[in-house]
């Protein structure tokens, strides 16, 4: 991955609480016509090589 690439991941990992939110987004109203749909929590981990992403951010810890 490029420095530029690496650049554009976001500063921060994943959280329970980020999952917690999709799910109350899923459980709500507002996702009623979703269907067929991969959703992907991850921050940019599973974008072309997950352990460059982890050391991004315990670099920016």
């Amino acid at each position: 991955m490029s420095g530029a690439a690496a650049g554009r991941l976001p500063p921060w990992a994943c959280t329970v609480e980020d999952v917690a939110d999709l799910v109350s987004f899923l459980a709500c109203a507002e996702s009623r016509c979703r269907t067929g749909q991969t959703l992907v929590l991850g921050s940019g981990t599973l974008a072309h090589r997950p352990q460059h992403a982890v050391q991004h951010w315990r670099e920016r810890q």
